[in-house]
């Protein structure tokens, strides 16, 4: 049988000042470096065993003293106060990160509460340093990562992190990974800005429901000592509904409004109406906003839409069907925006069935156009949002402005309709593109 050393997860209990409440209140954690350095057991060990007395962990690695992979180590708790760790039969199989000290002759082992011990899922700040010990030791490093109290955090993978010297210009870009963690090594010592790309819908600071004060600074003032690790975890919370533009969910009362409309007071729980009578309308592909694709210009999405229905020339085959009459040209209605590219669309449709035809066509290219799964009329559909995205800067704040809200549309469509039809998804897509580009690092 394997030894066993007893550890006990007793917590050093604070007395608050003038109440008969016992509560624990840690400060900012030390960096990895100094509890490494402050700790004579560095492990990482799985849960086997837990009841209400004791917990018996297995030793799976070690990054400092002398325990061995398969040693078990017993845990017992402080008696469940306040500030006593235990552990769940349900936690049983996890991992945990141990940073433990030699107590005194006689005493057990006792980890703080407010060290870094914690479980790996959590320690990928701690795992980063310590899995590279033998070609980091010795060396100045700055790292840091996003928090949450209030719910699971976003998508934190490509943020871009900006490290500026207050004495100095030397500026350094990192990219966060997907747990939002940013580290650079070899900084020269002094005083450094770090400037946090926050995710798109989201805060720096806590929740109201908190009672904390949102934190309006949107950098970190740091002092990073020679040869010395320096972290700071940035707190971030998502803001409630009423901090997007209530005129986005006012209730509309509009005896006149037509069938097909969706007003913005629709929109569920989460979700937001792309409605024409707001900001949000600009999304629209009716929305006069011009862009260029190919080398050619459009006054619209829809314009763009509605012409690859025309006939490209004398030579087309559509202009010299019969029974068919072409009231615009494709140039003209290129240049169409809104109910006009519209209407224009649904006269070519009318064309379309008297000819026998379910194509269009785009530079003299044939294809279907409607399509199941997406084709070529739906990748030149995206090709022309992503145009008018990256073309007109009001698209981009607008897009960006509805954070992580479901995006709807403003009008009743057709069941199952081909994929280029749903624009909201397209927008969605788009926008988490945006949210999740990593502009390129400075050389």
């Amino acid at each position: 049988m394997k030894s066993a050393k007893t550890i006990l997860l007793g917590f050093a209990l604070v007395v608050i000042a003038n109440t008969a409440i016992l509560a624990c209140s840690c400060g900012e954690p030390v960096p990895v470096l100094d509890q490494f350095e402050r700790s004579d057991f560095v492990m990482v060990g799985r849960l086997t065993t837990a009841d209400r007395t004791k917990a018996v962990i297995t030793v799976e690695r070690t990054y400092k003293g002398k325990l061995k992979a398969g040693e078990t180590l017993d845990f017992v708790d402080g008696g469940h106060g306040d500030c006593s760790r235990g552990y769940r039969t349900a936690d049983i199989g996890q991992e945990y990160l141990f940073y433990l000290r030699v107590p005194p002759e006689g005493s057990l082992f006792n980890p703080s509460l407010c060290g870094r011990s914690t479980a790996v899922e959590r320690a990928f700040d701690d795992l980063a340093y310590l899995d590279r010990l033998p070609a980091t030791a010795g060396r100045t490093r700055l790292s840091g990562y996003f928090i949450s109290r209030e719910e699971k955090l976003p998508n934190v993978r490509g943020l871009v992190i900006t490290i500026s010297g207050t004495k100095s210009e030397r500026e350094y870009e990192l990219t966060t990974d997907k747990n939002g963690f940013f580290e650079v090594y070899d900084v020269a010592p002094g005083d450094y800005i770090v400037t946090p790309q926050v995710p798109i819908g989201w805060q720096i600071g806590y929740s109201q429901k908190s009672g904390v004060d949102i934190n309006k600074t949107l950098s970190y003032e740091l002092n990073v000592k020679s040869k010395r690790h320096t972290t700071t975890r940035i707190p971030i919370f998502r803001p409630p509904i009423a901090h997007y533009p209530r005129i986005w969910f006012a209730a509309i009362n509009d005896p006149n409004k037509p069938d097909w409309e969706i007003l913005p007071q629709e929109a569920k729980a989460g979700e937001v109406i792309l409605s024409k009578r707001n900001e949000l309308g600009i999304l629209s592909n009716f929305s006069a906003t011009p862009f260029e694709l190919y080398g050619k210009g459009y006054a619209s999405v829809e314009g763009f839409w509605q012409m690859m229905l025309y006939p490209e020339g004398a030579s087309d085959e559509r202009t010299s069907g019969k029974g068919v009459t072409w009231k615009y040209t494709r140039e003209q209605v290129s240049q169409m925006t809104a109910f006009e590219a519209k209407a224009a669309g649904m006269l070519a449709e009318e064309n379309m069935k008297t000819l026998g035809i379910d194509w269009c066509t785009f530079e003299g290219k044939r294809f279907p156009y409607r399509s199941a799964t997406p084709g070529e009329h739906y990748k030149l559909i995206v090709a022309a949002m992503r145009a008018k995205l990256e073309q007109n800067p009001e698209v981009k704040r607008i897009l960006l402005a509805t954070g992580d809200l479901i995006l709807k549309p403003d009008h009743h469509g057709e069941e199952n309709p081909p994929p280029e039809w749903k624009y909201c998804d397209i927008w969605m897509q788009l926008r988490s593109d945006l949210q999740n580009a990593a502009p390129k690092l400075k050389p």
